[in-house]
């Protein structure tokens, strides 16, 4: 089974934040929720992916071509703080 968590970056203060997993049932719900939700300015919204609960953690795209929409400017650096 595959799992999907709708993840986010307050770009003001360079944060990374995410929800928790759902089930691949839920991926259409997550897709429209992120879709409509990316018209704010302050946060980027985007769907991440794994296999199973233990799995390596992956952005979500839908294809190539889903890219296109993105700039370079809607990304932030995240520092881990120790």
């Amino acid at each position: 089974m595959v799992y999907y968590r709708i993840a986010w970056c307050l770009k003001k203060e360079n944060k990374y934040c995410f929800g928790n997993w759902q089930p691949e049932e839920k991926l259409e719900d997550l897709k429209n929720w992120v879709n409509k939700s990316n018209i704010k300015p302050e946060c980027f919204y985007w769907l991440e992916e794994k296999e199973k609960k233990t799995s390596e953690i992956k952005n979500y795209i839908l294809n190539e071509k889903s890219l296109e929409s993105i700039f370079e400017k809607e990304y932030v650096s995240i520092e881990k703080v120790i």
